[in-house]
């Protein structure tokens, strides 16, 4: 038996299926964000970032952003140029890591 729901690509959370490790897919994931996160204003002439928003990654999801800021560095405002997000190295993945081996070698040494 076979349950449509189970199968479906939609997500109810916001969550985007995009690879950052593509230039392109990279580009429209921070513009998506951007659209949806950063708190802007939309005048008659241009569209102004009224609060910019950090957008944690590791080292690479950094490097890739900053290179996707680069390709739109030369936009006519702000908002264009993708500068209402602001990239930052999030090293919580390897406190995690850390964290987990910490509590194996514990378990392993109380058993």
């Amino acid at each position: 038996m076979l349950l449509p729901e189970v199968f479906s690509f939609q997500c109810s959370l916001g969550v985007e299926f995009l690879n950052p490790n593509v230039v392109s897919k990279m580009a429209q994931f921070m513009i998506s964000n951007q659209q949806k996160y950063v708190p802007s204003l939309q005048t008659e002439e241009e569209t102004v970032v009224l609060k910019t928003v950090l957008f944690h990654g590791d080292q690479l999801f950094k490097e890739r952003a900053r290179n996707t800021h680069w390709v739109y560095h030369d936009d006519d405002n702000i908002y264009d140029r993708l500068e209402g997000l602001e990239t930052e190295f999030a090293d919580w993945h390897a406190k995690f890591n850390l964290n987990m081996v910490a509590i194996c070698l514990h378990v392993v040494w109380q058993g």
